[in-house]
């Protein structure tokens, strides 16, 4: 199921879409949120991107889950404020887990950690779309390399 979707509410038509998401990638700040990324995806304990779910923890287990790209993100920048990742999995599985099917709660929890929206709409539809027809380890690595693709080499 998909979390990505042009309903017209609203939304910039797409070719504005792609110049708010090169203008925000390719920035300063841009950059460091891609490095981030990548080292969020790098340091998952599972390397398993799940679509149509922002997090989806077994029943009865804490500590454990898989999630989308914007999760494992959410959950990397709680990881650097000094949480485990266990604890991470759990706090996002506490607020995400039984509603993930809804692109309005991947912006709203990638706005909450810093991704500009386009950004967030990019990265749900790169996980759900683009990937759909990947396991979730082949989404991994599909998603590591556009992310390290879009990173500009430092001089």
């Amino acid at each position: 199921m998909t979390r990505f979707w042009d309903d017209g509410d609203g939304d910039l038509p797409s070719v504005f879409h792609d110049i708010d998401l090169r203008r925000r990638l390719t920035s300063g700040r841009g950059q460091r949120i891609l490095r981030d990324i990548l080292d969020g995806l790098i340091l998952m304990p599972q390397w398993r991107l799940i679509d149509g779910w922002i997090v989806r923890r077994p029943e009865d287990e804490v500590g454990v889950g898989e999630m989308c790209v914007v999760g494992a993100y959410a959950a990397y920048q709680r990881v650097k404020a000094g949480e485990s990742w266990a604890d991470a999995t759990d706090a996002l599985a506490e607020r995400w887990d039984g509603e993930q099917d809804d692109a309005w709660n991947t912006q709203v929890l990638g706005r909450s950690v810093g991704l500009a929206k386009a950004v967030a709409i990019e990265l749900a539809w790169l996980n759900d779309e683009m990937f759909s027809n990947l396991s979730p380890e082949e989404r991994w690595h599909e998603m590591v390399g556009w992310v390290w693709e879009q990173i500009i080499p430092s001089e």
